[in-house]
């Protein structure tokens, strides 16, 4: 895949990304989808690592 050069290539492939992503997401078990990440990084203090807590986050986050 090529990267996009234009406004309407951007929005296309972001779009077909996005697509491709909840599709990956259908296929897990309903329980993984709705369960909390366990992430276990020592020494990081970004703050998406504690705002994300399940794929819900991420796909608003993604979304917005």
């Amino acid at each position: 895949m090529t990267r996009p050069t234009t406004k309407a290539e951007l929005i296309e492939a972001s779009q077909t990304q996005y697509a491709a992503l909840l599709a990956l997401i259908q296929t897990m078990p309903t329980a993984k989808q709705l369960a909390d990440f366990t992430f276990e990084v020592p020494n990081e203090t970004a703050v998406h690592w504690q705002r994300d807590r399940n794929v819900r986050d991420v796909i608003s986050h993604l979304y917005e």
